[in-house]
């Protein structure tokens, strides 16, 4: 059995999967709706992918302020105490 082309109106058969006048893919044949499936599934997945990398990188960041932020508070708590001992329980208590 043959169908019209959507694009040119070309006669092509069923089982074909483009036409051979302009090259529109034929979305009637089994082959090519299981490749668009494929095609769908596989951009979800990088799609999924490229989120986890913006949260990871947002995660980083956020982790890095955070020591910024802990160092600044042990320089001005240095700055405030000026005993040694203190100073050191300061820095031991930020750092590890």
């Amino acid at each position: 059995m043959n169908i019209r082309c959507e694009k040119c109106g070309e006669e092509i058969s069923e089982s074909s999967r483009c036409c051979l006048n302009c090259g529109t893919l034929n979305l009637y044949n089994e082959k090519t709706i299981k490749e668009n499936k494929k095609l769908n599934e596989l951009s979800m997945y990088y799609d999924k992918v490229e989120k986890n990398k913006n949260k990871l990188i947002a995660f980083k960041l956020s982790f890095v302020i955070d020591l910024l932020c802990l160092c600044f508070l042990a320089l001005f708590l240095s700055f405030y105490f000026d005993n040694f001992v203190i100073n050191f329980i300061i820095y031991a208590f930020i750092f590890l």
